[in-house]
């Protein structure tokens, strides 16, 4: 694995970037998706006689949280394309383990879902989350959540 260190040039500048205005049709999509798959997963929730929760002002940014339990589910919810799944997958894991920090003091006991919009590429973010603690789901396999 890796080769011998390369000494970085530290006085390099970098290029200004050229900014480009974001595609209003393609973010108003992402939106749509990544509600339709909150609204989903709470409607679930609420099936399952449970109470969905949004954030307060005092809580952090999470999607979507309930109580089973002893237990306070928090969510992130992330609808993917294949040019940016990776980052969000990484992101998603981020905030969830920032979530679950913040929250700790609050619940006995905290556990992670990151929602996702469909099966992730690669099979080995199922391993990632499972060893940070995370459920890692999509519609499809809502049993992973439900422990069914």
């Amino acid at each position: 694995m890796g080769s011998d260190y390369r000494v970085e040039d530290e006085t390099t500048v970098p290029a200004p970037a050229a900014h480009s205005a974001p595609d209003p049709a393609l973010m108003g999509r992402n939106l749509n998706r990544h509600r339709q798959l909150q609204n989903a997963l709470a409607e679930q929730v609420q099936a399952r006689g449970m109470k969905p929760l949004s954030p307060t002002p005092a809580d952090p940014a999470f999607d979507i949280a309930w109580h089973d339990g002893e237990t306070l589910n928090v969510t992130e919810v992330k609808s993917l394309r294949p040019e940016n799944e990776s980052h969000h997958l990484r992101t998603g894991i981020g905030q969830l383990l920032d979530y679950m920090d913040q929250l700790s003091a609050r619940a006995p006991q905290v556990r992670g879902v990151l929602w996702l919009g469909r099966t992730p590429l690669e099979e080995r973010w199922l391993g990632i989350c499972e060893r940070a603690g995370i459920v890692l789901a999509w519609p499809g396999a809502e049993a992973r959540v439900w422990d069914e």
